[in-house]
């Protein structure tokens, strides 16, 4: 049997025919291979099925949580009395690490901060107000050379402490208890002596001067550098009648408060006058309260103030009527061998807080209000007291430790 012979036509007929079948048969071969690899949906394992969809169910009804604005007056977050003494030890002035403030703090250049401060006030709760542009004046003229200037007088009263730090007022009228000797004595001082003194190195003696109210009546460049401590002759023609203070107290463009936001109508004839204190570092002032709201500038330096409500009047152990320091403390709050004789005591319990006031700071301090005084730095700061609360419970916690009524 003889072989085909292949010729090089047949060889290329043979590989168009193979060549068209290929393409003929591709399609099935792919779709084949998907079948393979992705079966129909009724082909589908029970575990590989898409889950039911759920049915509608309408969103429950939600309970909207009514924000109180941030204004809205809140009495301060208190600690216990000894816990903030010992925290920061008075006779250590200087700021310690993460120190925070326990009082709100109001910007006065912003109407909502405004509202916020006049909601407090009203409220007769303690804040701090910054950015009162009278007061920023006044911390950029009391330089030490205005002082001098504006004080040139002779001499000056200055009181010197006798023994400790803790300077406490005095009445000279009230019959003194046996044994009992003065706090501090008065020397007198011409005003250089006096800023030496305040700059002095020697701690043993601390010296802290005050300009009276008396003096500060008739000392008009106070009253002229501290316009909104001034009194008030006549009220707002818009003033609500029988308030307590002016809701309408819109100062200038360059006062965004006027007086009548501080002062209370009427005050004139009752106002005493601006006191002004100059006092070296350290220095502490006993613990005591006043009857008339009062507004505290700090011109210079830093004052650090533990504060306490009225209710705290009877835990405090203070003087009783008729000692020549009535209403103040009968012990060094700074000794902590007095604290610790106290501990579990009323008076360590009692509820406090603490406040640095820092330069161009107001602080407001309703009346009633207990106040432990401690100089961070050399300070200056001038206060003026309007009216008195008529807030209860202040005065009524206060006629219960035995001080009587207010006038």
């Amino acid at each position: 049997m003889q072989r085909r012979r292949w010729k090089v036509r047949d060889v290329v007929e043979l590989a168009l025919i193979l060549g068209g079948l290929i393409l003929i048969g591709s399609p099935f071969f792919l779709l084949g291979g998907h079948f393979a690899t992705h079966p129909p949906p009724q082909q589908q394992s029970a575990t590989t099925a898409r889950p039911a969809r759920k049915k509608y169910a309408p969103p429950k009804k939600q309970t909207l949580l009514r924000r109180e604005p941030s204004w809205t007056p809140r009495e301060p977050a208190y600690g216990t009395l000894c816990g903030v003494l010992d925290a920061w030890d008075p006779h250590a002035p200087d700021v310690p690490p993460g120190y925070v403030d326990a009082l709100p703090r109001f910007d006065a250049a912003r109407p909502e901060d405004r509202t916020a401060a006049a909601a407090y006030r009203d409220a007769e709760l303690p804040f701090i107000l910054y950015n009162v542009s009278a007061l920023r004046r006044a911390t950029a003229r009391w330089t030490r050379a205005y002082l001098r200037d504006r004080l040139a007088k002779t001499s000056y009263k200055v009181e010197e402490s006798v023994a400790g730090r803790s300077f406490v007022y005095y009445a000279k009228d009230e019959r003194a208890p046996a044994g009992w000797t003065a706090p501090q004595v008065a020397v007198a001082m011409t005003p250089r002596e006096l800023e030496e003194a305040l700059d002095a190195r020697n701690r043993s003696r601390l010296y802290y001067a005050t300009i009276s109210a008396s003096e500060g009546r008739r000392q008009a460049w106070i009253r002229d550098d501290l316009p909104f401590l001034a009194p008030l002759d006549k009220p707002r023609p818009d003033a609500v009648p029988g308030d307590a203070w002016w809701r309408d107290a819109e100062g200038g463009s360059d006062e965004p408060l006027s007086a009548h936001f501080f002062m209370r109508p009427g005050s004139t004839r009752r106002w005493k006058g601006i006191n002004c204190r100059l006092g070296m570092r350290g220095v502490q002032q006993t613990a005591h309260y006043d009857g008339k709201r009062n507004w505290i500038a700090m011109i210079a330096g830093a004052k650090r103030y533990v504060l306490q409500p009225p209710r705290a009047c009877a835990a405090l152990e203070l003087l009783g009527r008729g000692h020549p320091s009535e209403r103040h403390a009968s012990f060094d709050w700074a000794d902590p061998a007095e604290r610790r004789r106290r501990a579990g005591g009323p008076f360590c319990d009692a509820p406090a807080v603490e406040v640095l006031v820092r330069e161009s700071d107001l602080l407001y301090l309703p009346s009633y209000w207990f106040h432990y005084i401690v100089s961070a730095t050399r300070s200056v700061q001038c206060n003026a007291r309007t009216g008195l609360s008529r807030k209860r419970e202040g005065w009524t916690d206060i006629e219960r430790c035995g001080f009587g009524a207010p006038d």
